[in-house]
């Protein structure tokens, strides 16, 4: 059994933890912005306090920042994610060639906090980013330390200047998938080191037809990926993506 320890900030009369370490895994669930990071500065001062206290939490595990592998932010109104996701990030992570797999939701948060942040980090570790050839990508698909984290992968058609699967909910979903795998195979996987697909859709009844995409991409129920369905903010132009986790080189 790999040990685990917990993770705590550097001002001694903070109690409670900011993560946790399991062997060279650091992850933190929901972490929240200083007390003073409120007032008219708003969102950007607890965007920024938030990214402050992921830099402390890797740095205290022993790490750094090359050692992110992917980060969710979470906000309260759509008007918040570009600036969560745009100029405090950007500031952090200047170099399109390496960023962590990153995403921002949208998500209940007691009242007057704005943001809040998950957060996986691989020990001893840095990113490679993942490219499929023709799809352009904001957010990156990264391997680290044998690990593959994409961000939220759109349903868009390889060499064909951005345009997206027609046909609905099913046959975009089939793309995302399509464009997952074709992501996992640049990256040196296979199949079979998928440990988990989640898809992003605006209503729930979108789930049916993504997980009949899911069983036509993987036809055999014994080896298909689990699929978690989640309803979230996606942008008006897609009907569904999805997000996958692997590990290169597991058992088949």
């Amino acid at each position: 059994m790999e040990r685990v320890t917990e993770i705590y900030p550097r001002a001694q009369a903070q109690a409670m933890p900011l993560g946790l370490r399991v062997g060279r895994q650091v992850m933190a669930l929901g972490l929240w912005p200083d007390d003073d990071a409120g007032g008219p500065a708003g969102l950007e001062a607890q965007a920024r306090s938030v990214l402050r206290t992921m830099r402390e939490l890797v740095e205290q595990a022993g790490g750094g920042l090359e050692n992110i592998a992917k980060a969710t932010a979470y906000v309260t109104s759509e008007a918040h994610r570009e600036p969560v996701n745009g100029l405090c990030w950007e500031e952090l992570f200047p170099d399109p060639m390496d960023k962590p797999a990153y995403k921002v939701l949208l998500a209940p948060l007691p009242p007057g906090q704005f943001v809040a942040l998950d957060v996986l980090a691989v020990l001893g570790a840095t990113r490679r980013r993942i490219d499929l050839p023709g799809v352009p990508a904001r957010d990156p698909t990264v391997e680290i330390g044998g690990k593959v984290f994409t961000s939220r992968i759109h349903p868009t058609l390889p060499f064909a200047e951005g345009e997206i699967a027609q046909g609905g909910v099913k046959e975009q979903a089939r793309q995302a998938f399509t464009n997952a795998l074709g992501l996992l195979s640049v990256a040196g996987g296979k199949p079979s080191d998928i440990v988990q697909f989640t898809s992003f859709g605006r209503t729930a009844d979108y789930a049916g037809p993504t997980r009949e995409a899911l069983a036509e991409v993987f036809p055999e129920e014994e080896t298909r990926p689990p699929l978690h369905t989640l309803t979230n903010y996606i942008p008006a132009k897609f009907d569904v993506m999805v997000e996958m986790a692997a590990t290169i080189g597991s058992s088949e």
